[in-house]
């Protein structure tokens, strides 16, 4: 069996992006690839919207300013602004899905050679699974960090459609 070509996304607060969210990147991506069963197409950071009850959240307009400062350094990670500029704050099975449903019309559009319906809400996605490379699809897989992998055990924090053994 091939390996499952996926991009992995990272949601959060970023406040601030840190050189260890980046690190948490490339460790899973080199892990995964080295353990032969994914091929990292793609990192996505996604930073949460301004409605998300941290205290000292700086506003997304200077988080996303900050994640793309970050990401200067990298090719293959890339923003996602979609979560940030929605109307509240979405629950983050929301924000894959959102992102999973993209990049199936990116890649059918792609395959029928019908670019022209991609909405410039795609500039995050990787260009090298666009025109017909990647014709099994493309999954997202989330990324996360301890803070977040902790908070999969607090009680009624998480719906349990939403937490389900990979």
């Amino acid at each position: 069996m091939p390996p499952t070509k996926i991009v992995l996304l990272a949601c959060g607060s970023f406040n601030p992006p840190t050189n260890m969210h980046l690190r948490m990147f490339e460790i899973a991506r080199d892990h995964l690839h080295r353990i032969g069963s994914h091929i990292v197409v793609g990192g996505l950071i996604s930073p949460v919207h301004d409605a998300y009850a941290k205290n000292d959240l700086e506003s997304a307009t200077h988080r996303k300013e900050m994640v793309r400062l970050a990401l200067q350094t990298t090719d293959w990670i890339k923003i996602s602004d979609w979560e940030c500029n929605q109307e509240s704050w979405s629950r983050t099975r929301q924000v894959l899905n959102y992102h999973q449903n993209h990049v199936n019309e990116i890649l059918q559009a792609s395959l029928n050679d019908n670019n022209s319906n991609i909405d410039e809400g795609s500039n995050w996605f990787q260009d090298n699974c666009k025109n017909g490379c990647c014709p099994d699809g493309v999954g997202i897989k989330l990324l996360c960090g301890a803070d977040l992998l902790e908070s999969f055990g607090t009680p009624g924090l998480w719906a349990d459609e939403d937490v389900s053994k990979c």
